[in-house]
């Protein structure tokens, strides 16, 4: 088990959506006993693509969150009944609303790589101001993120504007 952890994955279930925080250290790509391993890539591995297509599968409207850009994620890992979660998060349509990654510490519009609203998020590390918030109207399932405009894609800086207080260090949450 990974950190005396039998799962390292989870669910939440907020205002009518569910939330899947996932693992991509999980899969054959982290295990060096596996001809897929490489570290530099994310995979899930069996068990937790398994798990999530269950959670998929009662159709609440689900946003998936996890470490890799879509990029930087293993492609046929699997060679069970789910390959790869882009096959899976294919075959459930609409009920995925969005994925929202990190690693690259950089604003990514990656929608087209997942073929639904794709968010690489950047590091408040670079900008304080490196935050969403999310609207979801839970009687129509309706979601937006108003901050999304703002944002200057392929840059660490919100606005593409480096601000004055911060450099290369953590900085503190803006209040």
């Amino acid at each position: 088990s990974k950190w005396n952890m039998d799962r390292t994955w989870q669910a939440v279930d907020i205002g009518g959506t569910r939330w899947l925080l996932l693992d991509g250290q999980f899969g054959p790509t982290w295990d060096p006993d596996h001809a897929l391993y490489d570290r530099d890539f994310a995979s899930f591995g069996d068990a937790q693509l398994a798990w999530v297509d269950e959670q998929i599968s009662d159709g609440l409207p689900t946003f998936l969150v996890f470490h890799h850009p879509p990029n930087f994620v293993r492609v046929n890992e699997s060679s069970g009944l789910i390959p790869d979660l882009f096959t899976l998060i294919a075959s459930h349509g609409d009920t995925v609303q969005g994925v929202f990654t990190g690693h690259m510490h950089l604003w990514m519009e990656t929608s087209s790589m997942w073929d639904r609203p794709g968010y690489g998020l950047a590091a408040t590390r670079y900008d304080p101001r490196n935050w969403w918030v999310m609207d979801i109207d839970v009687a129509t399932g309706d979601w937006s993120i108003p901050r999304a405009s703002e944002v200057q894609y392929a840059s660490y800086w919100f606005d593409g504007e480096q601000p004055e207080e911060t450099t290369l260090r953590r900085v503190s949450k803006p209040t």
